[in-house]
């Protein structure tokens, strides 16, 4: 995002980030946290020029009692939250589910293990930095969260409006195009919401 951003407004410094929250909409106009964790993670993708007003924008999250991580690897930090937030939203909506079947063995669990592999590698042919480990982090993460919470995108899917679907899941399947990485599970969900790619 903050790459396309960048090149519609080239006058300004635009950072890449990502958050790391738990958190619902309760009403209009009103968010709720859930757990403890709030981190933004956040940077510059080419060079670190801005260094002290990085600095200072961590200061103001550390006074808001944000977590902030002020990242050299952006776009492969960037990545790994998006190899985990993908395939959950991807599973949640192919199988019509909230968390909790992920939260145990079976064929959910297992295509999600599929699609984070995928997204991954997909990541590494784009030339980012990713771990092996970032599958043992997710499920970890779904583990931890509420058995009936969702992600954002499958609730738009069910209420029938937008919805993320198109950078959350066609987006995987055109940069497995582009790289010439395999993607049988990604392009297997996608084509169920009529991808035509």
């Amino acid at each position: 995002t903050g790459g396309a951003l960048q090149e519609r407004f080239p006058e300004y410094t635009i950072l890449d980030g990502c958050i790391y929250i738990g958190s619902y909409i309760n009403a209009p106009g009103e968010v709720t946290q859930t757990g403890d964790t709030f981190r933004v993670v956040y940077g510059e993708r080419e060079g670190s020029a801005h260094a002290a007003q990085l600095a200072a924008i961590a200061d103001d999250l550390r006074e808001a009692r944000i977590d902030p991580v002020v990242s050299e690897d952006i776009r492969s930090a960037a990545f790994a939250k998006y190899c985990m937030v993908s395939p959950y939203a991807a599973v949640e909506a192919y199988y019509d589910i909230l968390t909790e079947p992920l939260q145990k063995p079976g064929r959910e669990r297992d295509l999600y293990v599929a699609l984070t592999k995928e997204a991954i590698a997909v990541g590494r042919a784009m030339g980012l930095t990713l771990a092996d480990q970032i599958v043992d982090d997710n499920l970890m993460q779904v583990d931890e969260s509420t058995p009936d919470s969702s992600a954002s995108m499958y609730k738009d899917l069910k209420r029938g409006g937008e919805s993320e679907i198109d950078g959350l899941l066609f987006q995987v399947v055109r940069l497995a195009r582009q790289y010439g990485v395999s993607v049988p599970n990604y392009l297997m969900i996608a084509e169920k919401y009529g991808y035509q790619g």
